[in-house]
C-alpha cells in the first residue's frame, strides 16, 4: 500500500499536474478503501481494523499534539476578528484588552485550580470546550494566515483541506481516549490544550500590541493583515508561544511525567487490544507495564480488576480496585469495591467503604444511591430511604434513584400510600412505575395509571416487573386485547426466560375479569412446564375460591411438597372444606406440633374443633362455634345446626353461619331450603364481603325460584362487588335482559367458556343455546367441559342427565343418573325423576 501511494503521489507530481485535487482525493480514497476491504476479508488476526488502531496511536498522538499547538491563539485571534471587522468600530483596543483579560484570566484561574495552587472551587470554562472552540475556528484561522505559509500551500482551499485533516485526526483521536477511557493519556492532551491556550494566548496578546497596537488605537480593521506583522515575525509568535507553553508545563510538573503517561497510556491501548481478543494474560503484561510507567492509572487498574474477577480472584481484584481509590478514585471504582466487599466479606465492609466514598464525593448521586441499594441489604430502612431521596437530585441517577426508592418503600412495607407516593416523586418512567405498582399491590390498592405501550417484543427485566405488577395490580380493569398481546408476545423464543412470570400475571388479571378457566390453563401449564410450587399454591387457592376443595387440596399437596409456605395449612383447609376429615386430622395435628408457627392460633382453634364432642359446644367460643357448625354438623341436620347457631352471641359469626349453611343446600340443588334458611338470617351483615357474597345468592334464588319477582328488581353493583363475582353478576344481568327481549347470545356465550366451575353459568348457558338447532352438540360440550371440572356438581349432572337423553345419548344419560342415584337422598333423587316424566320411570 505504502509503495502504491508513493507511486501515485509521484506520477500526479510529476506527470499529472493538471489533475484536481478533489480526483485526487478520490483516487487516494479508492487505495484506502480497497486496502481496508482486503485486510478486513484476508487477515488472519481477529479485529484487524483494532489492531491498526492501537499501532498508530503514537502517529495519531503525535499529530493531535501538533494540532493543539497550532491552534492555541485561535480564540483570541477570533476576537480581534469580531471587533476590527466592522466599519464603524470605537475603541477596539480598549475592547480587545478586556476581553482577552477575562479569557486570560480564566485560562490562569483554570491553571491554579487544576495545579492544585488554588482551590476555590470557581467555574472555570471546559478545557475541551476551548479545545472544540479553537478547531472550529482554525478552520477560517489557517485560511486567513496562509501568507505565511505561501511557499507550501499554493492556496486557501488546499490550506483548509490541510487542517480540516488535522482537525479531524485530533478529534477522532479523543474520542477514541474517551471511549476508552484512556485518562493518562487524556490527562496529557487535558493540560496540554490548556498550556498551548495559556502560552500562545498571552504572547499573542504582545504579538497584537506590536504590531497592531497604533492600528487599534485607531480603529482600524486589522483583521486584513492580522497575519503580516511588521515588528515581531509570525514565526517569532510561534517560538515565543512554545517557550511560553513549556514554561507552564513545567512549573506544574516535568516533562518525564508527560512522558510517562504517554507510555502507560500506550500500554493501556495494547492492553485494550489483547483484553478485547481474548488474550488475558497478554493483556495482563500490558496493563502491569503501564502500571510500571504510571502507578495513578485508573485505566490500567480497572481493566486488571476486571480481569481478575474473570478469573474469580476476588483478593487481587479488590487489591487493584483499592489501589483507585487510594490514588486516582472514581464513584464506579468504589461502588464496585463496594459490591466486591459484599460478595465476599458482607454487608458491612461494603457500607463501611461507601461512607468512605461519600466524604470523597459528598455531592454523588451515585454513591448515595449505592449507599441505599446498601442500607437496603442492612434492613435500615430510613437510612436507605433518606439516601436514595438525595440520590433523586442528581441528574445523572436520578431515575434509577426514583426505581429504588420506590422498591425500598415496598420492601420495608412503608405505610404511606403508593398512588399518594407516585405523584410526589413524580415520574413516568417505566422502573419506578414498577416499583409504585409492587408497593400497591402489597398495600392492595390499585394506582390510576396509563399503561407505558412499547412496541419493543424484546423485553428487559425493568419491562417484565412493570408488566407483572400492572396485570396484578389493575386486575379487573386491564384490556383482555393488550392481556391476550402480551400472552403471544411472552410466546416468543426470544422471551422465554420471562414467559413464566409474564402468563402467570396475565392469567391472574383474567381471573379477576370471570376468565377462570382461561386462568387456569394458562397457570396449569406454567406450573407443569416449570414445576413451581408456587403456581400450584396459587391454582389451589382459586380452587378453593370456586368451592372446588378436592382438586385444591391435589394442588396444595404438590406445594407443600415443593417447600411452598403454608402448603401443608392449605392443604388441611381444603380437606377440611372437602369433608374429608380423616385426611385432615393428621394435617392438623402436624401443624399444631410446629413450634413459632405464626397461624398457631387458628390451628390450635380447628384442632379443638375437629376433636370436640357434642357435649364441649357449650364452652366454644363464637368464632369455635363457627367453625364447629361449618365442619361437625352435617347438612341434613338442621336441628342441631340452628341450635348450635342461636347461641352464637356475634351477630356477624351468626349470619355467616347461616349463609354457609344455605350455600350448602344451594350447591345440593335445594333451592327451596337454601331460601329458608337465608330468610332466617335477621341482620345484614357489617362485613363487605359478607354482604356482598349475601346479595349474591339472594339473587340467583330469587331468579330461579320467583322469575317475575326478580324481574322487576332494580339492580345495581358496586365495583368490588362485581370484581369479586363477575360471572354472577353477568348471570343475574342477563337473566333480566332475557326477560326483557334483548338479545343475549354473547353474554351466554361467555359464560359458557369463562368458569367452568361455575355451574349455575354452564347449566344456564347450556339451556340458552338447546334453542338453536343447528348446533345440538354445543350445549351437550358445555355440561361436559363443566362436568371434567366438577364430575360431582348435582346441578351439571341434573343438566347433563336430561340434555344427554333428549339429543339420544341414552348411555351418557344413564351413567350421570347412576351417579346421581349414589350422590342424591332417595327422596331427591325420586323427585328429579318426577319431575321429568318424559324422559325418565321413578324408580325407587
Amino acid at each position: 500500500m505504502l509503495f502504491t501511494l508513493i507511486a501515485i503521489c509521484y506520477y500526479f507530481q510529476a506527470f499529472g499536474t493538471g489533475v484536481t485535487f478533489f480526483k485526487r482525493l478520490a483516487v487516494i480514497g479508492g487505495v484506502f478503501i480497497v486496502t481496508a476491504i482486503s485486510i478486513g476479508w484476508l487477515a488472519n488476526a481477529p479485529l484487524p481494523f483494532l489492531h491498526i488502531t492501537s499501532h498508530s496511536y503514537t502517529f495519531s498522538i503525535g499529530l493531535t499534539l501538533v494540532f493543539i499547538l497550532m491552534i492555541g491563539h485561535e480564540i483570541p485571534a477570533a476576537f480581534i476578528n469580531l471587533i476590527t471587522r466592522g466599519t464603524r468600530q470605537t475603541k477596539s483596543l480598549q475592547h480587545f484588552l478586556i476581553i482577552t483579560a477575562f479569557y486570560v484570566l480564566n485560562l490562569i484561574l483554570t491553571y491554579a485550580q487544576e495545579s492544585g495552587y488554588l482551590s476555590w472551587g470557581l467555574w472555570t470554562v471546559n478545557i475541551f470546550l476551548l479545545f472544540t472552540i479553537s478547531a472550529v475556528l482554525s478552520i477560517w484561522g489557517f485560511v486567513q494566515r496562509i501568507y505565511q505559509y505561501e511557499n507550501t500551500l499554493s492556496s486557501e482551499s488546499l490550506a483548509a483541506y490541510l487542517i480540516l485533516a488535522l482537525s479531524i485526526i485530533a478529534c477522532s483521536t479523543l474520542c477514541l481516549l474517551m471511549a476508552s477511557a484512556n485518562d493518562n493519556a487524556l490527562e496529557v492532551l487535558h493540560d496540554v490544550i490548556l498550556y498551548s491556550h495559556l502560552g500562545y494566548g498571552i504572547i499573542f496578546i504582545f504579538y497584537v500590541l506590536a504590531n497592531f497596537g497604533s492600528m487599534l488605537s485607531q480603529n482600524l480593521q486589522v483583521y486584513k493583515v492580522l497575519y503580516k506583522p511588521n515588528v515581531m515575525f509570525y514565526t517569532t509568535f510561534r517560538i515565543m508561544g512554545l517557550i511560553a507553553c513549556v514554561a507552564f508545563m513545567l512549573y506544574d510538573t516535568s516533562y518525564r511525567t508527560l512522558l510517562d503517561q504517554l507510555y502507560a497510556s500506550y500500554y493501556n491501548s495494547r492492553g485494550d487490544l489483547y483484553y478485547e481478543i481474548g488474550a488475558d494474560q497478554t493483556a495482563e503484561s500490558y496493563y502491569n507495564k503501564s502500571i510500571l510507567y504510571r502507578n495513578q492509572n485508573h485505566h490500567a487498574h480497572y481493566a486488571l480488576a476486571s480481569i481478575q474477577e474473570n478469573r474469580l480472584d476476588y483478593l487481587k481484584k479488590k487489591a487493584e480496585l483499592a489501589a483507585i481509590c487510594d490514588s486516582n478514585p472514581s464513584e464506579y471504582a468504589f461502588i464496585n469495591l463496594s459490591e466486591t466487599f459484599y460478595e465476599t466479606d458482607g454487608a458491612f465492609q461494603a457500607l463501611f467503604l461507601l461512607n468512605q466514598a461519600k466524604k470523597k464525593f459528598p455531592t454523588s448521586g451515585v454513591i448515595n444511591n449505592a449507599l441505599g441499594v446498601a442500607f437496603s441489604r442492612l434492613n435500615v430502612a430510613d437510612s436507605a430511604l433518606l439516601s436514595f431521596q438525595i440520590a433523586r437530585s442528581d441528574k445523572k441517577i436520578r431515575i434509577a434513584a426514583e426505581t429504588n426508592l420506590l422498591a425500598a418503600s415496598a420492601k420495608f412495607h412503608v405505610n404511606y400510600p403508593a398512588d399518594s407516593l407516585l405523584k410526589l416523586v413524580g415520574t413516568e418512567k417505566e422502573g419506578a412505575l414498577a416499583n409504585a405498582l409492587a408497593l400497591a399491590n402489597m398495600q392492595q390498592i390499585p394506582i390510576e395509571n396509563k399503561f407505558i405501550a412499547n412496541a419493543d417484543t424484546v423485553w428487559t427485566p425493568t419491562r417484565v416487573t412493570y408488566l407483572c405488577n400492572y396485570f396484578i395490580n389493575q386486575a379487573a380493569t386491564v384490556d383482555t386485547s393488550l392481556v391476550k398481546q402480551t400472552i403471544e408476545i411472552a410466546r416468543k423464543p426470544i422471551n422465554e426466560y420471562y414467559r413464566e412470570a409474564v402468563i402467570v400475571a396475565a392469567a391472574q388479571a383474567l381471573y379477576q375479569q370471570g376468565k377462570v378457566k382461561q386462568a387456569f390453563d394458562l397457570t396449569r401449564e406454567m406450573a407443569f412446564a416449570s414445576g413451581r410450587g408456587r403456581y400450584y399454591a396459587l391454582l389451589g387457592y382459586w380452587a378453593l375460591e370456586q368451592n372446588n376443595p378436592n382438586i385444591a387440596a391435589t394442588y396444595f399437596e404438590i406445594a407443600k411438597e415443593k417447600k411452598v409456605a403454608g402448603g401443608l395449612l392449605h392443604q388441611a383447609l381444603a380437606h377440611t372444606e372437602a369433608d374429608s376429615l380423616p385426611l385432615a386430622k393428621p394435617l392438623w395435628d402436624s401443624l399444631a406440633r410446629i413450634k413459632n408457627n405464626k397461624d398457631s392460633a387458628f390451628v390450635r382453634t380447628l384442632v379443638n374443633v375437629l376433636n370436640a364432642n357434642s357435649n364441649a359446644i357449650h364452652s366454644f367460643t363464637d368464632v369455635e362455634k363457627y367453625w364447629y357448625c361449618r365442619y361437625k354438623v352435617h347438612r341434613d341436620d338442621s336441628t342441631r345446626l340452628f341450635s348450635i347457631i342461636n347461641t352464637i352471641a356475634n351477630s356477624e359469626i351468626k349470619t355467616k353461619a347461616i349463609l354457609d349453611a344455605a350455600k350448602k343446600w344451594y350447591q345440593y340443588d335445594e333451592l327451596e331450603i337454601a331460601a329458608t334458611y337465608l330468610n332466617k338470617i335477621e341482620q345484614f351483615p357489617i362485613n363487605k364481603e359478607t354482604g356482598d357474597e349475601l346479595l349474591i345468592y339472594r339473587l340467583l334464588l330469587l331468579a330461579q325460584l320467583d322469575a317475575e319477582t326478580f324481574n322487576q328488581q332494580k339492580i345495581t353493583f358496586d365495583k368490588q362487588l362485581i370484581s369479586r363475582f363477575t360471572n354472577e353478576v353477568i348471570l343475574l344481568k342477563t337473566w333480566q335482559s332475557e326477560m326483557n327481549g334483548a338479545d343475549v347470545t354473547n353474554n351466554y356465550q361467555h359464560l359458557s367458556q369463562a368458569n367452568t366451575y361455575f355451574e349455575d353459568g354452564l347449566v344456564a348457558a347450556a339451556t340458552f343455546f338447546a334453542n338453536d338447532t343447528t348446533d345440538r352438540l354445543k350445549p351437550y360440550s358445555i355440561l361436559v367441559s363443566g362436568l371434567m371440572a366438577r364430575p360431582n356438581s348435582i346441578k351439571l349432572l341434573k343438566a347433563h342427565t336430561r340434555y344427554a337423553s333428549l339429543i339420544g345419548f341414552d348411555n351418557e344419560a344413564s351413567e350421570s343418573l347412576e351417579k346421581l342415584r349414589h350422590l342424591l337422598q332417595p327422596r331427591a333423587f325420586n323427585q328429579f325423576v318426577t319431575e321429568n316424566p318424559d324422559i325418565f320411570t321413578v324408580q325407587d
